[in-house]
């Protein structure tokens, strides 16, 4: 699936390089980048683009910073809503 992403992003991408095993591995066997893991919060803030189209795959790594994500969940389904795509 990583490999297929065209977007991974994170909660905290600096903690992931030690906690997520699950992007760590394909790091490692070179199928990710470090630097092609960006966070949740740059793509919602709109600093940096998610997905392009209907048919990307975004994957996405929680660190478990509860109330981060459920405000990031919020601002995600606001900005859905006003894409028309909510």
């Amino acid at each position: 699936m990583i490999a297929r992403a065209a977007v991974v992003a994170a909660d905290e991408p600096t903690q992931a390089r030690y906690e997520a095993s699950d992007l760590i591995q394909p790091v490692a066997e070179g199928l990710l980048s470090w630097d092609d893991v960006r966070g949740i919060d740059e793509i919602i803030a709109g600093f940096i683009e998610g997905r392009r189209s209907f048919e990307d795959i975004t994957v996405f790594k929680s660190l478990g910073a509860a109330i981060g994500d459920v405000l990031l969940a919020a601002r995600a389904y606001e900005r859905a809503m006003e894409s028309g795509y909510g």
